[in-house]
């Protein structure tokens, strides 16, 4: 696995096997990682918001059943979206296990994606926590959520309340007269 040393230096370090580089977040070794692949963070503050890129990723703190560890291993996002998104077809095996995550306008935002979240503190949000768009299904286990869990459906007939997924049909079906 691929581990930042989270020394509070603002850079980390990511084994590679048979070398090292010093990185500046943990989106950095997500952009480097392979499908399949588990990244390791240590106890630390890490500044910036985290995408996954649509990889099947295990991206985890060094204990994240340890509720002293998830406390001092952080994702610190920026001052606007989302701490972490999940919104390139993510699905169950792109895993984010073992971390708090505090600041920009949202913890975790998922758009048509299912990926899985545990062992995470999201108590920094006073409003949304977790939004989730179009049909978005995530695995939400053992985490501590203080705000709220938005979810919200891709397009909505305000007349009819009939949720669509793709902004085509609902057009066809308005032009149509099918409510």
């Amino acid at each position: 696995p691929r581990v930042l040393d989270g020394d509070w230096d603002g850079l980390q370090t990511v084994d590679m096997g048979a070398y090292e580089y010093v990185c500046s977040a943990i989106q950095r070794a997500i952009n480097l990682s392979a499908d399949g692949e588990t990244i390791v963070v240590e106890p630390g503050l890490y500044r910036g918001n985290v995408n996954f890129e649509g990889k099947r990723l295990i991206v985890r703190s060094t204990d994240p059943n340890d509720p002293a560890v998830v406390a001092q291993t952080v994702i610190e996002g920026g001052i606007s979206g989302s701490a972490v998104r999940f919104s390139d077809g993510e699905g169950p095996g792109s895993v984010l296990a073992g971390f708090t995550i505090r600041g920009a306008d949202r913890g975790v935002y998922c758009y048509a994606t299912s990926p899985t979240i545990r062992n995470c503190d999201l108590c920094d949000y006073e409003g949304i926590a977790v939004e989730l768009w179009h049909r978005s299904a995530p695995e939400i286990a053992d985490c501590n959520i203080c705000g709220e869990i938005v979810t919200r459906p891709a397009i909505r007939n305000v007349d009819t309340g009939k949720e669509y997924d793709f902004f085509e049909p609902a057009v066809f079906d308005a032009n149509e007269g099918d409510t």
